[in-house]
């Protein structure tokens, strides 16, 4: 696509365009005096100072100010924990965003298109857009509630090796207790005992491994 200048003064003017040193094979972008952007490959000057440039694409600036519809990547979330906020918003391109907590200005956040969160409370929050057409008219927002904490994992009681159910039984029992005795016949020997006369034993509370 070719744009073709009369008048060399008046686009240099009218596009604010300053080039140094660039050649015809560089790309970049202009600001057209129609408010667009054109990124071009090459501009040439003809002998009577008419400018040509070679645009590979024009970008036309958006005409309707930005709505936002954000998102929460986890929600809800336990007390405390990150979740992201995504802005959402269209048309583009967006130049700048502004997050807020709810009521609107009580805390701004952040000026990204998404932010990390870590919310220890319900807590909503907003965000607006601003592209070439404007500011967004109407906030969007997302609330990010609070999830209850998960219980904690029963303790553990865990496998116990024989050796360890030996040892774990002769000190609760006050029975002396050699790590050189032979494992099995150790633990064959105890459970002989305990079975002898139950209620006169206290058992190991973990569960004895069978390999």
């Amino acid at each position: 696509m070719k744009f073709k200048f009369m008048n060399a003064r008046a686009v240099a003017i009218s596009l604010a365009l300053m080039i140094i040193d660039a050649g015809p094979s560089q790309a970049a972008t202009i600001a057209l005096s129609t408010g667009s952007s054109c990124t071009y490959s090459s501009i040439s000057t003809s002998s009577n100072g008419d400018i040509a440039v070679t645009c590979a694409s024009v970008d036309t600036p958006p005409t309707e100010k930005p709505v936002c519809t954000p998102t929460a990547t986890a929600n809800p979330v336990v007390s405390g924990s990150p979740t992201t906020l995504n802005a959402n918003c269209t048309p583009g391109p967006i130049l700048t965003y502004a997050w807020n907590t709810v009521p609107p200005g009580s805390n701004s956040i952040s000026t990204a298109s998404s932010v990390i969160v870590n919310p220890t409370v319900a807590t909503t929050y907003s965000v607006t857009a601003h592209n070439a057409a404007g500011d967004s008219i109407i906030a969007g927002q997302v609330t990010v509630t609070i999830s209850e904490a998960p219980p904690p994992p029963p303790p553990p009681t865990g496998l116990l090796t024989k050796a360890e159910w030996n040892r774990q039984f002769s000190l609760l029992n006050n029975i002396p207790y050699s790590t050189k005795t032979a494992v099995l016949s150790t633990y064959e020997y105890f459970k002989t005992i305990y079975l002898a006369n139950p209620p006169a034993y206290k058992l190991p509370g973990g569960t004895l491994q069978t390999q």
